[in-house]
């Protein structure tokens, strides 16, 4: 019989090119515009999870949708929200703050910079008590991250991770851990090279922005557009040119941290609408009735 035409969804999430328009990325919007051709009498629904990639397709031929790139909300009772404010707003004036660097590092998310950052902060900020760093690290390879002269402050994070200056999350994390690990962070720091984020979203920055916990992000990125965007008369974090600023940054965050912090928990309620699942696939053109159809039809 007759092929049923089906509706095909295809999202796009990594950037087309860095800069400027490449040969190759030419050739890659040529190669998706025959796949298309190709996969005919369906109906091929093309989205992009940033307005910018949409702009870097639009460069090479192919015409997207801007969607908003899903991020999941804890699901925490009210009692527990309403702790969780309490206690992230007072510690906002206490020390040690928690500063978070969520993932396991790879080279475009700051791998290479972080042994110098600590070094820089790690007299007068880590060790005199004012802050606690807490990240991700493999079982291997460890000490290319690690000052040699915080190795004794990694041995002991390994070893118990909740009373030193160094919190260390070995391996991979469970789902349940990973959320509770970011939970517990005061404030989010990317250290992501922005010209892979030019036109590229994180999931982890949406992470941060749905619980309400100030960041600190490069800027000429997407990570910066979001900042901005929020409301530049109600800051929600601290935006840098060079991860030479970040130390000081670090060091005067405290002044306006309370303010911030309560910028942050209101436009979380906005996060949560606007990333949700159900708008990204209403933005998409599948409607809650469409949906059950689809499932009915299962």
């Amino acid at each position: 019989g007759q092929q049923r035409a089906l509706s095909i969804h295809v999202v796009f999430h990594f950037a087309v090119f860095d800069k400027s328009v490449t040969p190759r990325a030419r050739e890659y919007g040529k190669q998706v515009l025959s796949a298309i051709q190709e996969m005919n009498p369906h109906r091929i629904r093309l989205h992009a999870t940033t307005h910018s990639l949409a702009q870097q397709l639009s460069a090479v031929g192919v015409s997207a949708n801007t969607i908003p790139y899903p991020t999941r909300l804890r699901q925490l009772s009210r009692s527990t929200i309403i702790e969780s404010h309490n206690d992230k707003v007072g510690k906002a004036c206490r020390s040690p703050l928690k500063v978070l660097l969520a993932g396991m590092p790879r080279a475009e998310k700051g791998r290479d910079q972080i042994r110098s950052l600590l070094e820089s902060i790690e007299t007068n900020q880590l060790r005199s008590g004012r802050l606690v760093w807490s990240m991700q690290l493999p079982s291997k390879r460890w000490e290319r991250m690690i000052p040699k002269t915080m190795h004794d402050l990694y041995h002991e994070a390994v070893v118990d991770s909740n009373n030193g200056a160094l919190e260390v999350m070995q391996g991979n994390l469970t789902s349940e851990n990973y959320h509770r690990w970011l939970d517990s962070a005061d404030i989010g720091l990317f250290l992501y090279d922005p010209d892979r984020y030019a036109a590229r979203c994180s999931g982890v920055l949406l992470e941060m922005m749905i619980r309400g916990v100030p960041v600190i992000v490069p800027n000429r990125c997407w990570l910066a557009d979001q900042v901005r965007q929020a409301d530049e008369s109600h800051p929600i974090g601290w935006i840098y040119d060079s991860t030479d600023d970040i130390p000081t940054i670090l060091l005067n965050l405290e002044q306006d941290l309370p303010l911030v912090r309560q910028n942050c928990l209101r436009h979380a309620q906005h996060i949560a609408v606007v990333h949700s699942g159900r708008n990204t696939m209403q933005q998409m053109g599948i409607s809650d009735q469409g949906l059950q159809s689809r499932k009915a039809a299962g």
